[in-house]
């Protein structure tokens, strides 16, 4: 090889060495702040990164990464654990899946979708819209001593009985419980009174007893009663699970109990009452 073809060899060679330089020094520089454009990363993992703008592809972000005012388009979100305060606005864009999350004390604004848990106290700021028009509340009701906190709802149906040996034609008992109030509705027409109480009513298998400051009372409506009142109302009786027929007849100063039940009497009742 003559002298200029070794002067060209050794040309190339430097500018070989100059490249893998080059490329070297890129592939290792990730500490400090990068602009990249046009960029593609394959499986990158990015340590306590500050996110703004419009991010697209996938990531591994490690550390406590800062993400503001990011648009996640189609974006998974794999078991994420969210705390303390977060704000800024955050726009979900395509179909976004967020999976068994763990909210810790959220304030929560604005329209949201999907299954959360919401961990500590969260606070909702704005209306709630149930778009499946139903809000379920455990089947053992979760006391709360707040004087504006709802704690339970249910509604359901109850068994009434005037013991001994009475027997039906009719007996029908629904009742709904908001909180402490319990409100029941009932028909009973009795076939045969036999050894039956005549005014007094046993509830059971739905609503839960009178409280002991939680008397209540209702209206009736009655038909053959043994007796004639002037009017006839349904007592919730404090401390038990049973309803009391108060009443007065034509001439009476005040009400007392009504022995209004015998064979074939109707009494249709509503009637409010306070929950222990």
């Amino acid at each position: 090889m003559d002298k200029t073809g070794r002067f060209n060899l050794i040309i190339g060679l430097l500018l070989i060495l100059g490249s893998l330089t080059a490329l070297t020094l890129e592939q290792v520089n990730t500490t400090s702040s990068q602009a990249l454009t046009n960029k593609t990363l394959v499986s990158p993992t990015i340590s306590s990164p500050t996110l703004s703008g419009t991010a697209t592809g996938t990531y591994t972000l490690g550390g406590t990464p800062t993400i503001s005012g990011a648009t996640l388009s189609t974006a998974t979100l794999s078991s994420p654990a969210l705390s303390g305060t977060v704000t800024g606005t955050y726009t979900l864009g395509g179909t976004p899946t967020i999976s068994s999350p763990a909210i810790s004390s959220p304030v929560l604004s604005g329209t949201s979708t999907g299954t959360y848990t919401l961990a500590g106290t969260p606070t909702i700021s704005s209306a709630l819209t149930l778009s499946s028009g139903q809000l379920a509340f455990p089947a053992t009701q979760n006391a709360s001593a707040g004087a504006n906190t709802l704690d339970d709802y249910e509604e359901g149906t109850c068994t009434l009985s005037l013991g001994g040996t009475a027997t039906y034609t009719t007996r029908t008992c629904h009742y709904t419980k908001i909180g402490r109030s319990v409100t029941i509705h009932f028909n009973i027409a009795v076939n045969a009174i036999g050894t039956g109480s005549t005014n007094t009513i046993t509830y059971s298998a739905g609503p839960p007893a009178v409280a002991s400051e939680g008397a209540g009372i209702g209206a009736c409506l009655w038909a053959n009663g043994a007796v004639s009142p002037v009017n006839l109302n349904a007592y919730a009786f404090p401390s038990t699970s049973t309803i009391v027929m108060r009443g007065n007849t034509a001439g009476a100063a005040s009400d007392g109990t009504l022995n209004i039940f015998g064979g074939s009497t109707s009494v249709l009742c509503s009637l409010t009452y306070m929950a222990s």
